[in-house]
């Protein structure tokens, strides 16, 4: 049977749509379990072993689940030596920016490589956690870190740096208001001191675990003290301590009916120091029908090495000593396959420091040429843009300026006529002075406009309307060049020269060091005297319409001060040209 086209779009909708919830309920449930790993890591271990691996998809989904599903045996102390789950994890963090997963995928990672003593591997793992321990902001997984690596240095026999980092993480539980973690990290010290033989130190910290269990009715930590208060009593050589202060001491123990393999150790001891061999006997054959640590065996073989020895049977005791012995060495023998510890943590604490420098080096170079790159670029757009927009209005007020002086050379003709008109009428009511002054007024604009009219040329092209750019820039280099003339050293001469012979030394009079005038207000004065207006003055000068108006007044002000029979035939002579 043939699938129609919109059937087989019918089953692709309802596949992905099943995937998409498929989806969601596995991150609820991956949520609710994060949400209460803490608090009840029971009820999060369910909530993991609910999903179906097979059905999870996306790597990111996948690298969650991993690094939870981890979290949850840990807490519930199934005690997993296979890394091949949480190396989903570590390496999907290790590329993506989730500090505190990435955090936690290199710690449970070591805590897996401690549990099958790997410690090497635990350290190189646990050194990367400790890495980033600073970015994240609880201090009661930092707690944790540190309560890890300092179990590695004690079951590999290193115990001051055990204590060490047992230290830390007391620090941080107390920061993070974790009180039974503190007492957990408390307890670890006190064993640290008791292996280091610091009796006393040890002796006082079981005495404040005592007190604190006994306060919080806590069975399991006031068992631990006893134990550990009476292995301090039977191991404290310096000091003699009755028979009495230790039974009262296992007695305690004994009420809890606890036969643990310490325990009974302890008793073991107990009874050989008060040559009880008998009981000493059987309790050490107890310690070894059970399940029991390395430790247990190389402490009880000792033991009974010792109880032959006081029964006189040095054969026996000397094959027990042997034993205990072997024991040892075949203990160090494991330990020294693998580098020294400390050293290796503090090599990888080093090369992991560096890398991490070099990281934030190389981001920041990059930042940083990213930044110049995008500052070069943007003032390089300004100055363009900026440049551009100058150039465009300085082509406005050029071209402006030649429509003046073309305009005025234009009606030059209409100009003289109206001004000979005027001298007329001003002869007829014998006004000889104003007649003389507005022929010679009359003579400086006809002089002037004849020299310094543009050529039709650059009038022509000015009112072409042309999109070509090239024409353009050569269009602006021609009005540049126009305006160059006008105002150059050589035509300022000739206009010096026409005004001082028409305007009675005008230019000459106003250019002496007495007058204290500076050359941009003489070039100012010499311009209007030519007629120009105030924003072709501006234009010519490169500065503003205001700095024209301010430069005059300022020149007319040192003039009325100096020589006001100058300033005063100035101002007449500037009224005039501005007719």
């Amino acid at each position: 049977m043939k699938l129609r086209p919109v059937s087989v779009l019918f089953i692709i909708l309802l596949f992905i749509v099943a995937s998409c919830v498929s989806r969601h309920a596995v991150v609820a449930l991956m949520d609710s379990a994060e949400l209460v790993m803490n608090e009840s890591p029971e009820q999060a271990y369910g909530l993991m072993s609910d999903i179906d691996p097979h059905s999870i998809s996306g790597r990111a989904i996948q690298a969650r689940y991993a690094l939870l599903y981890t979290e949850a045996q840990y807490k519930n102390y199934i005690n997993e030596t296979s890394d091949s789950l949480i190396m989903i994890a570590v390496r999907y963090y290790s590329n993506h920016n989730n500090t505190f997963y990435r955090f936690l995928s290199y710690y449970y990672l070591g805590c897996i490589y401690s549990n099958s003593k790997q410690y090497v591997d635990a350290i190189l793992a646990l050194t990367q956690a400790e890495r980033l321990a600073n970015e994240i902001p609880d201090g009661y997984y930092t707690g944790l870190l540190y309560s890890q690596i300092g179990n590695v240095f004690f079951d590999s026999f290193d115990y001051q740096r055990a204590k060490d980092y047992y230290n830390k993480a007391k620090y941080n539980y107390d920061s993070a208001n974790k009180e039974l973690h503190k007492i957990h990290a408390i307890v670890d010290i006190g064993r640290c001191d008791l292996e280091l033989q610091e009796y006393d130190s040890a002796i006082a910290v079981f005495k404040e675990i005592k007190v604190w269990a006994d306060a919080n009715d806590d069975d399991y930590l006031s068992l631990l003290s006893w134990q550990n208060l009476s292995m301090c009593l039977l191991m404290d050589t310096d000091k003699v301590y009755t028979t009495n202060d230790i039974q009262s001491l296992l007695l305690q123990i004994n009420d809890t009916d606890n036969n643990d393999p310490y325990t009974l150790r302890l008793l073991a001891r107990y009874f050989l120091k008060t040559k009880d061999y008998v009981q000493s006997q059987s309790y050490v054959q107890s310690v070894l029908s059970q399940a029991h640590t390395v430790s247990d065996t190389i402490d009880v073989l000792f033991l009974k090495s010792q109880i032959y020895k006081e029964l006189g049977n040095q054969d026996s005791a000397f094959y027990y000593y042997q034993q205990s012995i072997a024991c040892q060495n075949s203990t160090l023998k494991q330990l020294l396959r693998q580098p020294v510890l400390g050293v290796q943590k503090d090599y990888y604490q080093t090369i992991s420091e560096v890398e991490s420098l070099k990281a934030d080096k190389q981001k920041t170079e990059l930042i940083i040429i990213f930044l110049l790159l995008l500052i070069v670029i943007t003032a390089s757009a300004l100055g363009y843009t900026i440049i551009k927009r100058r150039n465009d209005k300085r082509n406005r007020d050029y071209l402006l300026v030649i429509d003046e002086l073309s305009a005025k050379d234009s009606m030059n003709v209409v100009e003289i006529e109206n001004l000979n008109s005027m001298i007329s009428k001003l002869s007829n009511i014998n006004d000889c002075q104003n007649t003389e002054i507005i022929r010679q007024n009359n003579r400086v604009h006809d002089l002037f406009l004849q020299q310094f009219a543009p050529t039709n040329y650059v009038l022509t092209r000015y009112y072409d309307h042309i999109s070509d750019s090239r024409v353009a820039d050569r269009l602006y280099k021609i009005v540049k060049e126009q305006m160059d003339i006008i105002i150059s050293p050589k035509n300022i001469v000739k206009l010096d020269s026409q005004l001082n012979e028409i305007y009675n030394d005008i230019m000459s009079r106003i250019s002496v060091p007495s007058v204290h005038l500076s050359e941009k207000d003489i070039m100012t004065i010499r311009l209007l005297l030519a007629g120009l207006s105030v924003k072709s003055i501006g234009t010519l000068l490169d500065c503003s319409i205001h700095s024209i108006y301010k430069t005059k007044d300022r020149t007319m002000a040192k003039l009325k001060k100096e020589s006001y029979s100058l300033y005063e035939g100035l101002a007449k002579l500037l009224e005039i040209s501005s007719l």
